[in-house]
């Protein structure tokens, strides 16, 4: 299945919900350019209905993260699969408190907090 990506906006923040599989190529390309597209704020990526991802996908997630760090914002992940936490963590040895977890978090407090 294909990247799909639904933008809403949530009480004032950019909320980018996936689906599908996020790999190499074209999928990993257009969700880095929407991710940094919004770089005037912080972003929320739900991943709750992301099936697979790839080396270039996990890339994709900390590049979108250090861009919108540099502009002094923030990547949010809301809903993310404990299998790709993992990979972060031993692929790009990044605590997760670079990519701001919003695991069960109220999401007006933590993407304001």
């Amino acid at each position: 299945m294909q990247l799909s990506v639904e933008v809403k906006r949530q009480e004032g923040k950019f909320v980018f919900f996936c689906r599908g599989s996020l790999l190499q190529g074209e999928a990993s390309d257009y969700l880095f350019q929407l991710l940094t597209r919004s770089h005037r704020q912080d972003v929320i990526l739900d991943l709750a209905a992301l099936i697979t991802f790839d080396r270039a996908g996990l890339q994709t997630v900390m590049l979108s993260s250090n861009f919108l760090a540099a502009n002094r914002h923030r990547l949010f992940l809301r809903h993310a699969p404990s299998n790709l936490l993992e990979h972060i963590r031993r692929r790009h040895g990044a605590p997760l408190d670079d990519l701001y977890a919003l695991e069960n978090a109220d999401l007006v407090e933590a993407a304001n907090g």
